[in-house]
């Protein structure tokens, strides 16, 4: 833990504004004559004049009310402050005025109570209002969690009717709360701005039964970084026109600017009205704010403070009606105190809450002084049945949401209440989930992780004092790290990690609340692990309604089994289509590997795993010194293949890389073919030695990849071309042209010339179709055409599939008398069969030899 007592921090201390060019301009009411006061636009936009209107035509009296404002002091001397102060009181130092040393309470005591009408500066919004200033924040705007107790506690013996509170702090706090309630039975209203930071309500504001004022636009929309949450009341302007230290006038901005402002519309109220409760302004500012988004919600509250609507509005006594029926039902907040009544016995009331995370809602239900009410509440589980709970004895119902999905809830009188209207108040409170690890709040229960690259877990703190432990094992040495992240600020994540059997260490609380922490990365030996995280915001931390992300990564840390192999006499000889595993150890370092070639082969270097941000260098050697060939990996490739002819023989292989990396593992893999023609495919075939033949006097051609495809299908494109380079086919000007087969046709020349000779036919549509398969029959007689053979019947082999009669017949039976061909073992010749490469290829070495 970084500190011993929490600290927390005006709400709103933004520095303010230049008066340039902002909030120019509103109609002046005519009880104000104040030089600034078209600067206040917030006035209007809030229905002030109309409030004073609303007094003055009335002819209603206004009582004074006392307004604490516990905060970084009052300038006491301020000119349109005067007169407006009553005694108040330095917490920091008792022997010293709480005169202001910020200019933060000074600017929320002008919102209130500034001099209205009287010629100069700006106007106030409550002339009713006796400001006492209440020293509890130092000048950098921070203090103590006791100084802001004492603060509030100073104000409500001394007579405050209200206390405003413009700031904050992220820690739930029992003392502040107790503090909190004996203002309430005191019958003080307390007001506070829920914060500047987009996110979680801060303290105190997020007590139920402490007014929450969120910032608002100039156009009456939630401003982004005004913090949200279930415990928001309603909203008020952020920026402000208002009295500086030392008799000046500032913008300001910031839901700090707010809260004074439903505070001053508090001050008329009860200046009108006295005897109002704590309880009844709450309903009176609910009922009176303007709606933005159809009813409560945790960004705006119920909506725009409306001061000409506190003071003129008749308080309903359940101002969530018409909710008789589901369809009906209010959004409520999960943290709260609301009212409600029930008209009649027979009268039922719908609520809904929406949880903000997974877990339970909260509720009681109790009369509006306190006393146990004959209630039972239904929920409503959709196609399950109904879950009803018994609420006559004050005890809570919790509410399961096991997904964090939406609540609709009954409430109704139980059978044998008496009739007639019977008011009544709701409690709700929130309680997180479990999260799925528990228990794991000690060591030897610390849940057991994967061992993986990366590890993503989510927790919550969903008891007091809770940490959460969790173990990893590794089975190599490595790099591991961890962050943990939080999305509420009212955690302060602590960072814990320690190997199996090693000392203590120190851990890792770097960041404030809210904020993540990160160990960076941990050199670890093979063990077991364990993290701890935990919320250090107090000395015992209570549940916390919020989750945390830990994120914990390992990176295993490799080491090269063939080492030493730095030099050409260390290679590691590698044998083919085995994969070798290396690392670098610095730029410098350099793995050499022999590999052995007993014949011509085609042979393939597979480099796999390279990593990302590096370059892979590689050399190939004839032998230790003389290089035959290098490159380089492209930068941001993983791989790289390289394929080289070799003759017989011993070669070396040189890696090496631009920065050194242990944490991945490069993979090299030696794969080698033997060449026979030039290809790795006809090595062990039938027609090898035709093939060779035909390569050497440069009849046949393979791919570029080494292959020639021996049984691949023989296209009518490559038949002629075979067949024209066999017999030196020139073209001559009687050449047949074929649409199909263009100029710039690979086989154009050699097409034309076999056409020309009548040993190839073109289609009845003039087409050639160079890509169509040569069937055996036609490979037959385009040989025989091509060659000179002449035809004749079957004498001695006939085959059961080709009649005497068949097209081709003749030209079949005289290769195969001629030992040229030979049909299957069935009998059959397959004249329709598709014919090969390796088929056609044999056929021609055979009638040119």
């Amino acid at each position: 833990m970084k500190r011993t007592f929490a600290t927390w921090i005006a709400a709103g201390l933004v520095t303010a504004v230049t008066a340039a060019g902002l909030l120019v301009g509103g109609a002046a009411a005519a009880a104000a004559n104040d030089p600034h006061y078209d600067k206040q636009r917030y006035l209007e936009q809030t229905g002030v004049p109309a409030a004073w209107e609303a007094i003055r035509t009335g002819g209603r009296t206004l009582q004074d009310v006392t307004v604490a404002v516990v905060d970084t002091g009052v300038d006491l001397k301020h000119p349109d402050l005067a007169g407006r102060l009553v005694e108040g009181a330095n917490i920091l130092d008792s022997k010293q005025a709480p005169q202001d040393d910020n200019g933060h309470g000074t600017a929320v005591a002008g919102v209130i109570a500034a001099l209205t009408g009287n010629g100069e500066g700006i106007a106030g919004i409550a002339p009713n209002a006796r400001i006492m200033p209440i020293k509890a924040v130092g000048m950098r705007g921070v203090g103590e969690e006791e100084h802001l107790g004492q603060g509030i506690r100073h104000a409500v013996d001394q007579g405050a009717d209200i206390v405003v509170l413009s700031l904050g702090l992220h820690l739930y706090s029992p003392y502040l709360a107790e503090i909190v309630a004996y203002a309430e039975s005191k019958g003080v209203v307390l007001i506070a701005a829920t914060g500047n930071e987009g996110k979680t309500v801060m303290y105190p504001a997020a007590y139920p039964t402490v007014v929450a004022v969120g910032g608002a636009s100039l156009t009456n929309e939630y401003k982004a970084l005004s913090n949200f949450g279930p415990e928001v009341d309603l909203i008020a302007p952020w920026f402000v026109y208002t009295t500086g230290n030392g008799g000046t006038y500032i913008y300001k901005e910031g839901t700090s600017m707010a809260a004074p402002q439903v505070a001053g519309a508090v001050a008329l109220l009860l200046g009108l009205e006295p005897e109002l409760t704590p309880g009844d302004v709450r309903e009176r500012l609910r009922q009176a704010a303007l709606p933005l988004d159809g009813g409560w919600n945790a960004r705006t509250g119920y909506g725009l403070l409306r001061t000409d609507a506190v003071l003129t509005t008749r308080t309903k006594p359940d101002m969530h009606e018409p909710n008789d029926r589901k369809d009906q039902a209010k959004p409520t907040s999960v943290v709260t105190v609301v009212r409600g009544e029930f008209a009649s016995r027979q009268d039922v009331d719908w609520f809904a809450f929406d949880p903000p995370y997974q877990g339970e809602v909260g509720i009681r239900v109790k009369s509006l002084d306190g006393k146990p009410l004959p209630v039972e509440l239904v929920l409503d589980q959709g196609r399950a049945a109904p879950l009803a709970f018994d609420l006559s004895d004050g005890q809570e119902a919790r509410l399961p949401s096991p997904d964090g999905e939406r609540l609709n809830a009954m409430l109704r009188l139980q059978a044998g209440a008496a009739d007639g209207a019977t008011p009544y108040r709701i409690e709700t409170d929130f309680y997180i989930y479990s999260d799925p690890y528990e228990p794991n709040d000690k060591a030897y229960q610390a849940y057991r992780l994967p061992t993986k690259a990366t590890n993503v877990v989510e927790g919550t703190f969903s008891k007091i004092d809770d940490q959460d432990w969790y173990s990893i094992k590794l089975d190599a040495p490595g790099t591991l790290s961890a962050r943990l992240e939080t999305d509420t600020w009212r955690i302060d994540p602590e960072l814990y990690i320690v190997r199996e059997g090693d000392a203590p260490s120190k851990p890792f609380d770097e960041n404030g609340e809210g904020l993540p922490e990160f160990s960076g990365d941990i050199d670890v030996e093979p063990g077991i692990y364990y993290i701890r995280v935990r919320n250090v915001k107090a000395m015992f931390p209570l549940p916390v309604v919020g989750e945390y992300t830990l994120t914990i990564e390992f990176e295993k840390k490799f080491f090269d089994d063939f080492e030493p192999n730095d030099r050409s006499y260390q290679a590691t000889t590698m044998a083919p289509d085995r994969t070798y595993r290396g690392v670098f150890d610095s730029a410098k370092d350099e793995d050499w590997f022999q590999i052995r070639v007993s014949r011509k082969s085609l042979v393939t270097i597979d480099i796999t795993d390279i990593p990302l941000d590096r370059y892979m260098y590689y050399t190939l050697f004839t032998s230790g010194t003389q290089q035959k060939y290098g490159r380089a990996s492209p930068f941001g490739t993983t791989s790289m293949k390289l394929t080289h002819e070799l003759e017989a023989g011993v070669y070396y292989i040189r890696l090496m890389t631009d920065a050194a990396y242990q944490n991945q593992q490069y993979g090299v893999t030696f794969r080698r073919a033997p060449l026979a023609a030039g290809f790795t495919d006809i090595d062990e075939h039938w027609a090898r030695e035709s093939i060779r033949e035909l390569v050497d006097k440069g009849i046949v051609k393979g791919y570029d990849d080494y292959r020639f495809d021996p049984n691949g299908t023989l296209t009518r494109a490559e038949a002629a071309t075979f067949i024209a380079r066999a017999y030196s086919l020139k073209p001559s000007g009687a050449a047949r042209t074929f649409p199909d087969v263009t100029r710039d046709h690979w086989a154009m020349e050699t097409v034309a010339s076999a056409a020309a000779r009548g040993i190839i036919q073109g289609y009845p549509d003039g087409t050639f179709r160079p890509n169509d398969p040569v069937t055996r029959a036609e490979m037959t007689v385009m040989a025989a055409l091509a060659s000179g053979q002449s035809g004749k019947s079957a004498t001695g082999t006939s085959f059961t599939d080709v009649s005497p009669d068949h097209w081709a017949a003749s030209y079949i039976y005289a290769f195969v008398d001629g030992g040229q061909l030979q049909g299957f073992k069935d009998g059959t010749f397959r004249p329709n069969g598709r014919a090969t490469r390796a088929e056609f290829a044999t056929l021609l070495a055979g009638l040119l030899q």
